[in-house]
């Protein structure tokens, strides 16, 4: 696609999101070598939530191409030492990422885990085949079966994937300790939104309410300053 097409397909996906009154960010379009983009807001980071079943599917594909597994990798070979319900032994990791391990086990990561271990209870339960059910224990499943061999998937894929792609943690998410947030500087801050703040530094305090939109950084930044005499 030329690169005048290319603009002229963004150009109507443009028109048409601002027709509607679609709460769209940003879209950037590519057909071979030719991009065209467009964004609506700054360009931030966005969590890409359901997306990271592909980042599993990926993650899949290259331990196949490492000679690490296979799709028909079967959950017992995979998980060795798990009590497998009836049917369970034929489930393979094909099935766990294409959702059709025939398993009633309907749980999703917004939802606490009550059992000891969620790979076990799901791999427990009997499979009536390959019936369809969308569950996000099927891809947990699978990546417990890659984490077998491989350790950390988020490790063994950061030189894979990750640092290729220039996909990291973006600050300040990289800096959250145990419910607490570092910096600025040396500091920690339990942090409120628009600007409520408990600012400790060494053996000094700060705590700031406030309704702050805009300048939250700043109110944390002042109370260091503060703190620190600076």
């Amino acid at each position: 696609m030329p690169t005048a097409e290319v603009e002229v397909a963004l150009g109507r996906f443009v028109a048409a999101v601002e027709a509607e009154g679609l709460g769209v960010y940003g879209v950037h379009l590519r057909r071979g070598e030719e991009t065209a983009s467009h964004r609506w807001r700054s360009d931030d980071r966005e969590n890409l939530y359901w997306v990271s079943k592909g980042v599993c599917a990926l993650a899949t594909g290259i331990a196949i191409d490492e000679g690490l597994l296979t799709l028909d990798t079967g959950v017992g070979d995979g998980l060795p030492g798990l009590d497998l319900g009836p049917g369970v032994a034929e489930v393979t990791m094909r099935h766990l990422l294409s959702m059709t391990s025939g398993i009633d086990f309907r749980w999703f990561e917004h939802e606490p885990v009550v059992w000891p271990d969620l790979a076990a209870e799901m791999l427990s339960r009997p499979s009536v085949g390959r019936r369809f059910q969308y569950s996000d224990a099927s891809t947990y499943v699978a990546m417990r079966m890659l984490g077998a061999i491989v350790g950390d998937v988020r490790d063994w894929l950061l030189p894979r994937l990750f640092d290729p792609l220039e996909i990291d943690n973006p600050p300040p998410m990289d800096r959250y300790g145990l419910a607490t947030w570092a910096g600025p500087g040396d500091a920690w801050r339990l942090e409120g939104r628009y600007g409520q703040f408990v600012v400790v530094l060494d053996d000094a305090v700060a705590t700031v309410t406030a309704h702050e939109e805009a300048g939250e950084d700043r109110i944390a930044e002042l109370a260091v300053e503060v703190l620190t005499g600076n």
